[in-house]
């Protein structure tokens, strides 16, 4: 989705820039007033600088190469990405919350660069909020000795079926299943349970379980995880986190594990780009509890850098032949323990919700029977978690 930036001013020249996959287009034109309107017909966009004085009306008409989806209904509204959680009467439609993805990658682009990491492969870059935590974002691109589109959508967002983002904005999807990663790489994740028996439509509700080392308590994240695949060429797919709030329902409420709060909100962008893989990412999150944000803040670029090659390692060991499972921070007893017990709790509120003998919601204990996949904090999503290690 393209996003239009415009910036308004009195007595000076107007500044219009068009983002696109990292490309900026400026128009500069004078006016008083500026009202911009765009088109998508036959692949041509329309800006429109109308004048609010004397002066006549100023049509600017920009042309560029065929897109390979549809842009949604700029009527609806817009979805803001912040760590406010959402609720199940506030839901934003994916089409909606897909426009607002792709407006914050393209914003991110004039983000301050930070540091680089791992050779250089990784780039990072920061925006600083008014008020709160941070955005924090990394950039890398991967040749074919480190994966095909298709590896790298495998291991971070993979779907069970292919939906063209053309039927997504149509509304003829009901739901988007990641389709199963044998093992888990993440050593903090202890337990993922799924809401799906809550929940429906165009997203996957998780609750997360993640253990530190001391003296940090657990910590628990509830999220809205949405996966979309535009296979056109060139592909490119998204992984989207928005933080849930269960409110009062019983059947939600059952299914989170006890433990200190944190919220994250992450967006996550495979694009297929001169026969490598872009991989973008950018997130906020706030760990909780009585850990000063500027404490979790220090760590955010190095630990969001760190992720790429923990996935790159991930798909050579996959690739070989060995499980790529990386150790866990509690014992086997601990880590069964919470998955016993978020497996309990997934049955009874089943049990209370009337639902009869349906089967009940993938946990951590599923391994690869589920069609789970587990986010880790800063948006990248793990396959159908096992409860071994």
């Amino acid at each position: 989705m393209d996003v239009l930036c415009v910036s308004q001013a009195c007595h000076r020249p107007t500044d219009v820039e068009h983002c696109w996959r990292m490309i900026c287009i400026r128009i500069v034109w004078d006016a008083y007033k500026v009202e911009v309107s765009w088109t998508n017909a036959q692949d041509t966009w329309a800006l429109v600088g109308t004048c609010g004085c004397q002066n006549p009306v100023t049509d600017i008409t920009v042309s560029w190469p065929a897109l390979s989806l549809d842009m949604p209904n700029r009527n609806k509204s817009n979805y803001e990405f912040s760590l406010a959680p959402i609720t199940k009467n506030n839901i934003p439609p994916l089409a909606v919350l897909i426009e607002s993805a792709n407006a914050l990658l393209a914003s991110s682009v004039r983000w301050p660069p930070g540091k680089t990491f791992c050779n250089g492969l990784v780039q990072t870059f920061s925006h600083k909020e008014p008020s709160g935590p941070n955005w924090h974002g990394r950039l890398s691109y991967h040749p074919i000795e480190h994966g095909t589109f298709h590896d790298f959508w495998q291991v971070i967002g993979s779907s069970s079926q292919f939906h063209t983002l053309q039927a997504l904005i149509a509304c003829n999807i009901s739901g988007v299943r990641h389709s199963q990663a044998q093992e888990e790489y993440v050593p903090e994740l202890v337990s993922a349970t799924h809401l799906e028996p809550f929940l429906d439509g165009d997203y996957n509700g998780w609750t997360y379980h993640y253990t530190y080392s001391p003296p940090v308590s657990p910590r628990t994240f509830t999220v809205l995880l949405a996966t979309v695949l535009d296979d056109k060429p060139p592909r490119q797919g998204w992984v989207i986190n928005i933080p849930f709030d269960v409110g009062d329902n019983e059947g939600l409420k059952a299914l989170e594990e006890k433990g200190v709060r944190g919220r994250f909100t992450s967006v996550e962008r495979l694009l297929e780009v001169n026969d490598q893989v872009e991989w973008m990412g950018v997130t906020m999150y706030q760990i909780g509890g009585s850990i000063p944000n500027f404490i979790s803040e220090r760590q955010m670029p190095k630990q969001l850098a760190e992720r790429v090659p923990q996935v790159l390692e991930y798909m050579d060991a996959r690739r070989a032949g060995q499980s790529g499972r990386k150790p866990k921070l509690v014992s086997r007893s601990s880590s069964l323990s919470v998955v016993t017990r978020a497996r309990k709790r997934s049955v009874q509120a089943l049990f209370n919700s009337g639902a009869g003998t349906s089967s009940a919601p993938s946990t951590a204990a599923d391994g690869a029977a589920g069609d789970a996949s587990v986010p880790v904090p800063d948006g990248t999503p793990i396959g159908s978690p096992s409860a071994a290690t």
